[in-house]
């Protein structure tokens, strides 16, 4: 049996597994399956969320590449599948720069044969809590040059920073390396209509290594501090880039894109 395969057998749920189970991938565990079960049990609206959620980094990204943008931080990225950050803004700009950070070592292993055949794309195994860690690698300096407009995607990955890990000091941390022109890209769970529905199902994270603290607009909206944002602002994912109007009845995830002035 491959360590894949082991590791997918064995493994606890982890949020990126759940994430990618609700995108309809093969990249997640028996455990992970079960645990987005629960979740969609609770909340039937979260494979709709998270299908939305990824039309939002697709779109936003396009919307870097258009201005111009040639580089890329995805934090908390999961395995780079179809339609990853690398493919989107490559049908713009030419040999784009993207460094992908997931916190799961199994993940960047992996995800490091997936991107083979891309030798402007690389992934590193660090914790976004620590965002030096992140800034100082090598794989960064290699891919990434802070003079120049660079976009860091945040999305769907803050609500898993508590209060206590000062989610505004993480952004800022990245915020302030980065150039003129620059993006920021963000989405995060709140609670939407049905408050106590969403915090249900958030709970089903909490069997997993990272919790969900879901935000409210204020606290989301808190995190742009420093960056214009671009319009329409910060509203669900949903609207982001479409004509489409926000979901009713359900939990939200919310998105926007700053830049730097």
């Amino acid at each position: 049996m491959s360590s894949r395969d082991q590791h997918f057998r064995s493994a606890k749920p982890t949020p990126g597994g759940i994430y990618d189970y609700l995108l309809g991938g093969h990249h997640c565990s028996k455990t992970d399956r079960e645990a987005a079960e629960k979740a969609l049990a609770i909340a039937p609206e979260l494979r709709s969320a998270a299908l939305d959620n990824r039309g939002f980094l697709q779109r936003a990204v396009r919307y870097a590449a258009e201005q111009g943008v040639g580089q890329y931080i995805d934090l908390g990225s999961g395995f780079p599948t179809v339609g990853a950050v690398h493919e989107i803004a490559g049908r713009v700009v030419s040999n784009p720069h993207v460094l992908y950070v997931d916190y799961d070592p199994f993940v960047a292993t992996f995800s490091q044969e997936m991107l083979k055949p891309y030798p402007y794309a690389d992934i590193i195994a660090r914790d976004l809590r620590h965002p030096w860690d992140i800034i100082d690698a090598s794989e960064t300096s290699r891919l990434i040059d802070w003079t120049e407009p660079v976009a860091v995607l945040m999305v769907a990955i803050m609500h898993f920073v508590s209060d206590d890990d000062n989610p505004g000091e993480i952004v800022a941390t990245f915020r302030d390396h980065m150039a003129p022109g620059s993006y920021l890209i963000l989405s995060h769970a709140s609670h939407g209509e049905n408050a106590e529905n969403a915090e249900d199902a958030a709970r089903i994270w909490d069997d997993t290594r990272s919790s969900i603290r879901l935000r409210t607009p204020s606290e989301i909206d808190s995190l742009f501090v420093g960056f214009e944002m671009v319009e329409p602002g910060l509203v669900t994912v949903t609207e982001w880039g479409t004509d489409k109007p926000a979901p009713t009845g359900q939990a939200l995830v919310l998105g926007g894109v700053g830049r730097v002035p």
